[in-house]
């Protein structure tokens, strides 16, 4: 950034001439390294909120500028329980506690085998993010699906 410090304001010799001192002092800023605020800036805003406050209350699905994540599980639904319907070579249907997240047509798991559906499995672990590592608990485990973290689609 360019521009003094207060330290440095305070410390100006209005003593002497500004057009002797000014010109030296403008060159001496250009040639310090340069800062970015801007980057100082980006670290530390629009940060993940993890409750409600009033610029990021939760409106209406269907009210105009909502905001909504393509992939189909959050972190919060660690420890839940998914619940898959459909048979033979799907689609099939992911949901939590009766709601609808996602159709699928793979449920495969990474290691070999692959969900049972009907079936349900608890939630392991959850990386937000399409094809994002989603785990499942199976057989006393926690498994890997193939697909990861399915991105949230209803086509048929």
């Amino acid at each position: 950034t360019f521009g003094p410090t207060r330290r440095v304001v305070d410390s100006w010799d209005y003593e002497n001439d500004l057009d002797s001192t000014f010109p030296s002092w403008v060159k001496q800023q250009i040639d310090e390294d340069a800062t970015s605020h801007r980057e100082y800036f980006r670290r530390r805003a629009n940060t993940r909120i993890m409750s409600t406050v009033d610029t990021g209350e939760v409106s209406h699905p269907c009210e105009k500028n909502t905001r909504w994540s393509r992939y189909a599980f959050n972190h919060l639904d660690e420890d839940k329980i998914l619940h898959v319907a459909g048979g033979g070579s799907g689609p099939y249907l992911f949901s939590i506690d009766g709601i609808p997240r996602t159709k699928v047509n793979d449920i495969k798991l990474r290691r070999g085998g692959r969900l049972s559906s009907p079936g349900s499995y608890k939630i392991c672990s959850v990386n937000e993010g399409v094809s994002a590592t989603l785990r499942l608990k199976i057989g006393g485990r926690c498994e890997r699906l193939l697909i990861g973290n399915p991105p949230v689609n209803f086509a048929s």
